[in-house]
């Protein structure tokens, strides 16, 4: 395996000063998005975009919309309405829009710490219910999925 990732989708609503109403549609997740999936960064931090907590990635065309120019929206802040309890977002980068064929849309990608290094080992038996990707590369050529594949 090359690369892993887990993700929780939903459609979350956040506000700015000017905008009182904005629903997203966002990805929880952490940094090991970037290695799966290749997404080409437009501005902000490139490196490790959801390294803390209340980190958030917007899309080109949010970006766009909310702040009107991409270098303007980094180190904004966007509250959550939903999750009116977290302190606000702050915005640390901006990546082009995912493809409109794609299976996962979204608009904002939002630090989650999927408690991999502080739970303990039962809790992970509980989130079973979070989509996980992985990369790997085919070496077996006999396997079905391999053949598939190329």
């Amino acid at each position: 395996m090359e690369a892993a990732t887990s993700f929780i989708p939903e459609i979350n609503n956040y506000k700015i000063p000017d905008v009182p109403h904005i629903r997203l549609r966002t990805l929880n997740t952490d940094n090991t998005f970037f290695e799966v999936f290749k997404l080409q960064f437009v501005s902000g931090d490139m490196q490790q975009p959801l390294l803390t907590e209340f980190n958030l990635v917007l899309t080109e065309s949010v970006a766009i919309t909310l702040f009107g120019d991409v270098e303007k929206a980094i180190g904004q802040q966007i509250q959550s309405t939903f999750y009116f309890f977290h302190p606000p977002y702050t915005v640390t980068a901006v990546v082009k829009d995912p493809p409109a064929n794609t299976n996962l849309p979204f608009d904002t990608l939002l630090n989650f710490d999927f408690g991999i290094s502080t739970e303990s080992e039962e809790i992970h038996w509980v989130q079973f219910f979070f989509p996980c990707v992985f990369e790997t590369q085919c070496s077996y050529r006999h396997s079905p999925i391999c053949r598939r594949a190329s």
